[in-house]
């Protein structure tokens, strides 16, 4: 984080989009306690430590949309609930263990999430998305470019449509 915004601590938004930020730090922003959302949107993001005790405490909203993240690992939330968007971003797998409860809401779409019914089938995927549901999390992996598997009346199928998302 930028020295300047060192002691602001009544900042609500931050938005640190198309700056061409590289490598980034959830506690570096911890000392903003009024902060509600963060966007790093359009960076050049390749990892990003967001697994922490250390998050500002009134982060709502995590904006990384557009950036070059590979892996994502929430498992570690501080804040109450926390709307995530990794949107267009590289990452092809995220395991159940890596989502935290208290992500309310996590739109993956335009990731190439590998979702082909033999890798839902290898890794027990379907029961990730039933444990997402059970924390009444939002996911969206719409407009990814592989072979969905869609879940309806607790009926396995293959659904070769792009969009899928659970709500």
């Amino acid at each position: 984080m930028p020295a300047c915004l060192d002691n602001v601590n009544s900042l609500k938004i931050l938005k640190l989009s198309q700056n061409e930020i590289q490598n980034a730090t959830i506690e570096s922003f911890a000392s903003m306690k009024q902060l509600l959302a963060l966007d790093l949107s359009c960076n050049c993001l390749t990892t990003i430590m967001l697994n922490s005790h250390r998050y500002p405490a009134s982060l709502t909203t995590l904006r990384l949309e557009e950036n070059m993240l590979t892996e994502l690992d929430l498992s570690l939330i501080s804040v109450p609930s926390l709307v995530v968007d990794v949107r267009m971003n590289c990452i092809a797998y995220i395991s159940k263990e890596s989502i935290s409860p208290k992500v309310k809401k996590l739109d993956m779409a335009l990731n190439p999430l590998d979702c082909s019914w033999e890798t839902l089938m290898e890794r027990n995927k379907w029961r990730t998305i039933f444990l997402m549901v059970d924390f009444n999390l939002k996911l969206s992996i719409t407009s990814n470019t592989h072979t969905i598997v869609s879940l309806i009346g607790g009926t396995y199928y293959r659904d070769v449509s792009t969009c899928w998302s659970v709500e």
